[in-house]
């Protein structure tokens, strides 16, 4: 442009020297609408027919009033490629390079020209391709139903979800879903729900189902793969929904809260249940628990200053202090784990967006939007390695199920 190109102007004479070789990105621009901009250098080029190899973005605001030229074109390349680098950290040259020209957008006629090469750089999908089988998360799909509380879900088998929600009637409703077929209809079970269930499975035939009845003691009914049993009384006076985990087939905990305020656990151990047994804290909601590995219990409450906290069992006693984990949240947490040394923790922001925070290996990360418009508190549950399943209430009261694999 202004003549500073002299007579090396049009196809086959602008693309001189190491800037056409055909081991270097050569890039061009478009305009911000993608169209080609008229000075920017044209193939073949000296050393390579196939030139340029694609165009990225020029003639926008950045540093100066309009940033422009193949002078801005090419960091813009230059930052997918330091993104493509991010994720695979021993990515070459040559793989970055053709990766960006199959995602990039043709402009031209189909395939290669020597306008706009391959067309124009699409980093999300130059990144999506190197990395397809990296887990991530799904938008939010419905399974309808009509829910007033909070949810709770359960995965007995891998490729197998059985989610159940109190309805309208308070009655406890259930709904299965299995591999890659659609969710089945709702099922209406017995029994009479004043707060948010609990269920957990112990083996692929087993569901324990607890819920919190009209004279708010806990009651709990178990399905053995072909039928349920019928509603057990484990008493106690539960201001709150219940939380339930299992670490083997002879040994279920229980926690809810009371009317002081406080969590509360009692547990069954082969053929008996213990007493209730107060863990303190203060809790406004159901609290939530879980057993990543054997002899190990966590559980996340929501505090009077509406920040999580959590307390632990190693086996041999619980932690003394109840740990906070911040944040201002609007109802109970959730959580799931894949492993041993992994949690997830779920939370409902002030937002009504769902938010999740990690533990691995004792390391906590930042809290993670994963959007959505909740007016519950989330059901969590993990089935294997890189798979979590998330429930939630929308605002149309029917449930709505997001998940990462």
């Amino acid at each position: 442009p202004g003549g500073r190109c002299g007579t090396d102007l049009g196809p086959g004479n602008c693309i001189w020297g190491a800037n056409g070789h055909a081991l270097v990105m050569t890039v061009g621009a478009v305009n911000k609408e993608g169209q080609f901009i008229g000075y920017s250098s044209q193939g073949p080029a000296s050393l390579d027919a196939n030139k340029p190899d694609f165009c990225s973005v020029s003639h926008f605001k950045g540093y100066f009033a309009s940033d422009n030229g193949t002078s801005a074109a090419c960091p813009i390349a230059a930052g997918v490629v330091a993104l493509l680098k991010q994720a695979k950290f021993d990515l070459s040259q040559q793989e970055a390079k053709e990766i960006i020209k199959n995602t990039a957008k043709n402009i031209g006629e189909p395939g290669f020209d020597n306008h706009s090469g391959a067309g124009i750089v699409q980093a999300k999908a130059a990144f999506d391709q190197l990395l397809p089988q990296q887990p991530r998360w799904h938008e939010w799909e419905s399974w309808g139903g009509n829910s007033f509380y909070a949810p709770a879900v359960v995965s007995p088998q891998a490729n197998h979800l059985d989610a159940f929600i109190v309805g309208g009637d308070s009655a406890i409703y259930r709904k299965s879903w299995h591999e890659d077929k659609n969710p089945g209809e709702w099922e209406k079970l017995d029994g009479f729900s004043l707060g948010t269930p609990a269920v957990l499975s112990r083996n692929e035939q087993n569901i324990d189902l607890f819920i919190i009845s009209q004279e708010r003691t806990l009651q709990h009914k178990s399905w053995n793969g072909k039928s349920w049993s019928t509603w057990e009384d484990l008493g106690g006076l539960c201001k709150h929904g219940v939380s339930a985990t299992s670490w083997s087939h002879n040994r279920l905990d229980v926690f809810s809260v009371a009317a002081d305020n406080a969590v509360w656990h009692k547990f069954w151990h082969e053929n008996s249940w213990s007493e209730w047994q107060s863990l303190g804290g203060i809790s406004l909601g159901t609290p939530a628990a879980i057993s990543a590995k054997d002899n190990s219990i966590d559980v996340f409450i929501t505090g009077c200053d509406r920040a999580i906290y959590r307390k632990s069992w190693d086996g041999t006693s619980w932690s003394n202090n109840w740990e906070s984990l911040g944040g201002l949240w609007l109802y109970s947490p959730a959580v799931s784990s894949w492993g041993a040394n992994r949690l997830d923790v779920f939370a409902v922001g002030t937002d009504n967006a769902v938010y999740r925070k990690v533990c691995n290996q004792s390391t906590w990360s930042e809290w993670d939007n994963l959007g959505g418009a909740a007016i519950s508190a989330s059901a969590a549950v993990s089935w294997g390695q890189n798979r979590i399943d998330i429930f939630a209430v929308g605002g149309d009261n029917a449930l709505y199920h997001k998940w990462f694999s």
